[in-house]
């Protein structure tokens, strides 16, 4: 008769710890699905601060240069257009959908294939001289990166 209430005992605690994980999980997923929005928000916010301060910067630098420009030099010539090289025609680049990464976003896609990324296969094999440069060009890229073990994802798809 013991064994028999014990059994009832252990089941019902059974029954209940499950109940209670299935109820964990589900809180977990709610509040990991909300911060992660919330991180993704603020990652977007960031870009669009990073990307003005980069055109300031940029149009700061244009006018200091056109500044040093005009005080040289005056005039400029023109290379002939016979002197001008041509760039080797590259292989034709098939691009994969970045997104499919976890933190890739729409905007963050777009930066990298103005720098020339396209692939996955290209974001997996960065070197860290390679990440340390274009953290420069695109900030907060390093940190996504490492944080979403990017050359680990990409490597898997």
């Amino acid at each position: 008769m013991f064994d028999k209430i014990k059994k009832v005992i252990q089941d019902d605690l059974q029954r209940r710890y499950e109940q209670l994980e299935e109820r964990f999980l589900v809180f977990e997923q709610r509040l990991y699905g909300r911060l992660a929005d919330r991180l993704d928000g603020l990652e977007n916010q960031l870009d669009q601060l990073s990307e003005i301060l980069r055109q300031k910067a940029s149009r700061h630098k244009s006018e200091d240069a056109e500044n040093e420009d005009a005080e040289e030099t005056p005039k400029t010539k023109k290379e002939p257009k016979s002197a001008k090289k041509t760039a080797p025609k590259a292989e034709k680049i098939i691009p994969d959908d970045l997104m499919k990464l976890p933190g890739l976003g729409n905007s963050m896609e777009k930066k990298l294939n103005a720098e020339g990324i396209f692939t996955f296969k290209q974001l997996a094999s960065f070197s860290e001289s390679d990440l340390e440069n274009l953290n420069v060009k695109i900030p907060g890229l390093k940190i996504r990166y490492e944080r979403y073990e990017w050359r680990k994802e990409a490597g898997k798809i």
